[in-house]
């Protein structure tokens, strides 16, 4: 199962639908709040965040999912419009394990999915 947050739902509804296209169940959550309520719900095998939305933002999120034993060594993929080297670097140091670039090129965004998630 994979865990997408992201508050804009035309983003959502896309990566959920190449996810699904790849074989994998999906569960969306609009912000940080909602997605830390899911993982306590379901068993979560990876993420795919945005980085900017509101109550908390995607560095946040990874932040308190790598707090998790259980998040310890899943994927955490980001998604985002930022460019800025700083922003991904971020990421990184707080646990991401890929970043990638909206708006979304499918084949190169199906690409970093497959590496990812297997």
């Amino acid at each position: 199962m994979v865990l997408v947050v992201d508050d804009s739902p035309a983003i959502c509804k896309l990566v959920c639908g190449l996810l699904e296209e790849m074989g994998h169940s999906v569960v969306q959550a609009s912000d940080g709040p909602e997605a830390l309520a899911e993982v306590e719900k379901r068993v979560i095998d990876a993420v795919i965040t945005d980085y900017h939305m509101p109550k908390m933002n995607g560095v946040e999120l990874i932040i308190k999912l790598r707090a998790l034993h259980r998040f310890a060594h899943k994927p955490i993929l980001v998604l985002s419009t930022e460019m800025d080297p700083a922003i991904k670097r971020e990421a990184k140091d707080a646990g991401a394990t890929g970043f990638g670039n909206k708006p979304l090129n499918l084949p190169v965004s199906k690409s970093l999915m497959e590496r990812l998630l297997g």
